[in-house]
Parts: structure tokens; sequence; C-alpha cells
């Protein structure tokens, strides 16, 4: 890393949509240095590579869904905060439970979550 991002956040943003990871990116990047993926296999090469200050997660994905991801993440990087972002409104009520809430710092709503979170956490 290079000394203008020696001091900045580090976030890992992984998604199935093409869209959200252009956009991850571009928003992101604005106030962190921003690593985007859709694929789980480098999301983990890239857990093992970097020490990220936060994790932000889609939970509906084809291999794993988010909160398995999460989990797991928190298996091994326990003092990452994990946020989850979804499109799916209902998925909120149904498939995340009580206890499964707890994983996540924060559920914010697609399509569009960029302002929350930089008004919430960035």
């Amino acid at each position: 890393m290079n000394n203008k991002n020696k001091d900045r956040s580090r976030i890992l943003y992984i998604d199935d949509d093409d869209t959200q990871l252009v956009l991850a990116k571009t928003v992101l990047s604005d106030c962190a240095v921003a690593r985007t993926t859709g694929s789980l296999e480098e999301y983990f090469i890239l857990l093992r590579e970097w020490d990220f200050d936060l994790i932000i997660t889609d939970i509906v994905m084809p291999d794993m869904n988010g909160i398995a991801l999460a989990k797991r993440t928190k298996s091994f990087c326990p003092h990452v905060p994990i946020i989850a972002v979804t499109g799916y409104r209902n998925i909120i009520k149904t498939m995340v439970e009580d206890e499964d809430r707890a994983i996540f710092l924060d559920i914010i709503e697609k399509p569009n979550p960029w302002a929350a979170l930089k008004e919430r956490w960035l």
C-alpha cells in the first residue's frame, strides 16, 4: 500500500451483481481503500492478505449467502465489523433471524445503499 493510503480505512465489498461492484468501488474509494469482488474464492484470499476495517456483503448470492459468509468470516476475523446489503426487503424479515442480525453491524437495503452507508458508517 502506498503512503497516501496508509491511514485510510480498508473496506471489502462482496456482491454477485457487477453493477453494484462498480458502484461500490467508486463510492467507497472516496473515503477508503476499497477492494471489491464477486468471487467467493477471491474474497477469502483477500481476507488472508489484507487487514480490513469493514466488510460489506450482499445477502443473496449464488455460492454462499451473506449470512453464512458472515458466520464463516467471524470464525477467523471476529474483530471485523460486517454490514449486510440486500435488494430483497422480505429477506430482512424472513431469512435474517434475530440471532443472525447480531452478526451484522447493520443491514441496509439496496438498490442504493450508498447514502445510508456514508451517513451511518463512512
